[in-house]
């Protein structure tokens, strides 16, 4: 049988080996320190055409959700950019700000007008949150946009301020109405009859008005 003194020594030892690992646990919890702040989102929805004319500008809407630990701050530096392609301004614009703060669990709407390409093609459009230079969390879903050129101007389909310049002239020319002269003699026959009257009128019509123009009204009277 083991002695006395033998299981008092088992006791003091397996006492010390807690104590240490108490000790040890502390330490580390005391190191870790309270959890980091995390910057993470997550993709709504949007509202984007699949298709635009060059040069055109067409409003979009985007929304995502705070799904981290921190606000998200006009003054924190937090943008909606965009990573497809990586801050690029192939839309006119590379980057929009935040309408209001957004804290963790909320969402935000982002509301904004694009200008479509130059030139006719397929093009990304994909955004991010940021904040400085660093995107986090759920990219929204990339949109291939075609974009096509734009139809060419014709008398039917005029497409530019020249082209409607050009119309009214052609269709001033089409209803320009020369002047017209006509002449008319009235006779009465019988005592007391007028002396016989001669009525010369010029009259021409602006079809860009609409109004009727009297120019030049003309009465020769011949004595008896």
């Amino acid at each position: 049988m083991a002695s006395l003194s033998t299981i008092k020594e088992g006791s003091s030892m397996r006492r010390t080996l807690i104590a240490v690992a108490a000790g040890i646990a502390a330490v580390t919890l005391l190191s870790a320190g309270p959890a980091a702040a995390e910057d993470n989102s997550s993709f709504v929805s949007q509202s984007v055409p699949a298709s635009m004319r060059v040069g055109i500008r067409v409003a979009v809407s985007l929304t995502f959700r705070n799904t981290g630990t921190t606000s998200w701050t006009p003054a924190g530096g937090y943008v909606l950019g965009s990573p497809n392609p990586a801050n690029s301004a192939t839309w006119g614009v590379s980057s929009v700000a935040l309408p209001s703060a957004v804290a963790p669990g909320s969402s935000v709407t982002f509301n904004f007008s694009v200008s479509a390409p130059s030139a006719p093609g397929t093009y990304n459009f994909q955004w991010q949150l940021q904040t400085g230079t660093r995107f986090f969390g759920a990219t929204s879903t990339s949109v291939s946009v075609a974009v096509a050129a734009r139809p060419a101007a014709s008398i039917t389909n005029p497409t530019s301020a020249a082209t409607f310049a050009s119309l009214e002239a052609l269709q001033q020319q089409a209803f320009q109405v020369l002047p017209l002269r006509v002449r008319h003699q009235h006779r009465m026959v019988g005592a007391g009859a007028e002396p016989p009257t001669h009525h010369a009128v010029d009259a021409g019509i602006d079809h860009r008005t609409g109004d009727d123009l009297l120019e030049q009204v003309h009465v020769d009277r011949a004595g008896a």
